[in-house]
């Protein structure tokens, strides 16, 4: 059961709630451990069962205790076909969007659990941010500093900063997009290559003419079309792949724990190999020959052999099928 105030005590938030002290949303903030909680607890429902004319006020300055600081930067470029863009976080989500222009338009945005400017500014000094272009890419590097207590430095400063990203570039690039936690996206068909890696959270992309190379330590694995090679890995996901183009040289599918569902080009030429340790694997293509097939193992030729395709899962069923662009 909860404490409820008694009647001294009541008495006492009457009188607290009647000064002056609502009118200054710093005295709450410098007060955390005690102020806060009284407030929440007691203050705030004490003072809306009387509808005092200070609730607006006791609202805002409550509202105040937990805002925090959004900043955005924002820079462009002119780029060309077959230009690189590198995108390295900290941490925090990447969302790619393919736009029908030459420019390259990276807005990065900073989130600080503070309330203070003062605060938020000492914070993002521990970072480094490079936005750069040079003849043949465009780089946003968003940087800790190293100092020597490293693991001090982790634990005080690395939750009080989140960075994420939102890139617009034209078709013809290729993407190295990198996160130490966070989701990737690429909505859009990149006409050369991705690599995309995050440290944890899903990485999906809509297609790629090039090679995608995909890996996240946790979180699935999305991709639509691909015609050059596939490297596809996670810790701890499901991986899909709806479409690998008949010129790709290699599809490799990695998973500790979901399923795996690969759709392969009807007239494309490639040699197979699927295991799983949790699952069945069933292979639905109309140039499969098996060479060795049990319920969670396969291995054989589709249209005579030809590109390695490797698919193996700790937990989960593997599906191979037919599939068209």
């Amino acid at each position: 059961m909860g404490l409820r105030p008694k009647a001294p005590i009541k008495t006492i938030i009457h009188a607290f709630a009647k000064s002056d002290i609502f009118a200054d949303s710093t005295f709450f903030a410098s007060k955390p451990g005690i102020l806060q909680p009284l407030a929440i607890r007691w203050v705030v429902p004490y003072i809306m069962t009387r509808k005092l004319f200070l609730l607006p006020i006791l609202l805002a300055t409550t509202l105040s205790l937990f805002a925090n600081i959004e900043r955005t930067f924002e820079k462009s470029f002119t780029i060309f076909p077959g230009n690189e863009v590198e995108i390295d976080l900290p941490s925090g989500s990447i969302e790619v969007t393919v736009g029908d222009s030459d420019q390259v338009e990276i807005i990065l945005f900073q989130k600080f659990k503070t309330n203070h400017e003062s605060e938020a500014d000492e914070w993002l000094s521990r970072f480094e941010i490079s936005v750069e272009q040079n003849s043949d890419a465009v780089r946003l590097i968003v940087k800790k500093e190293d100092p020597a207590g490293f693991l001090s430095f982790w634990k005080k400063w690395n939750n009080q900063v989140n960075f994420s990203a939102k890139i617009t570039v034209p078709a013809q690039v290729d993407l190295r997009l990198d996160t130490a936690g966070g989701q990737i996206r690429v909505s859009g068909d990149i006409d050369g290559d991705i690599d995309a890696d995050t440290a944890g959270g899903s990485i999906k992309i809509d297609g790629a003419t090039g090679h995608a190379k995909l890996d996240t330590a946790g979180g699935s694995i999305t991709a639509g079309s691909v015609y050059g090679s596939v490297h596809a890995d996670t810790a701890g996901g499901s991986i899909t792949i709806s479409y690998v183009g008949p010129d790709a040289s290699r599809v490799y599918a990695d998973t500790a724990g979901g399923g795996i569902t690969i759709g392969l080009d009807a007239s494309g030429k490639y040699s197979v190999e699927a295991d799983t340790s949790g699952g069945s694997v069933s292979i639905d293509h109309s140039g499969w020959v098996a060479e060795k097939k049990k319920h969670s193992y396969a291995r054989g030729d589709i249209n005579g052999g030809g590109a390695e395709v490797h698919a193996d899962t700790s937990g989960g069923s593997i599906r191979i099928r037919e599939a068209r662009p």
